[in-house]
């Protein structure tokens, strides 16, 4: 009995599911490795994040009431000298560990001759 050879590619009326399944070939599996990491951000970082901002607009009482205050708490933040005097010790912190960085860098420079590279 004789067999009538396949060809390498199928007719190209094959209909709308061979052109869906073209369309997506080797895609869906991707979703595999897109999912987990996405549903791991999701749980470790999205939901702490909303907890975080909801409870920043509530002021809850050791009682158990709770309260939404909207972004009282924010305005108190900004209006308060000790904060403003972190974000300046910080922001000097910075310029003082970059500029320290560049001057060693800069001495490791002077000091070390410079290797030669290879050509490969």
């Amino acid at each position: 009995m004789r067999m009538k050879p396949e060809s390498a590619h199928p007719p190209s009326d094959s209909g709308f599911l061979f052109r869906v399944r073209h369309a997506f070939r080797g895609t869906l599996v991707w979703y595999g490795f897109v999912l987990p990491p996405l549903f791991l951000i999701l749980v470790f970082i999205g939901y702490p994040t909303a907890m975080t901002f909801q409870q920043s607009v509530v002021s809850e009482t050791p009682g158990g009431g709770a309260e939404f205050v909207g972004l009282y708490h924010f305005e108190r933040l900004l209006q308060s000298n000790v904060f403003w005097g972190a974000v300046g010790n910080t922001v000097l912190l910075i310029g003082l560990g970059t500029l320290f960085f560049f001057m060693v860098k800069a001495m490791a420079r002077i000091q070390m001759p410079e290797r030669p590279t290879s050509d490969r």
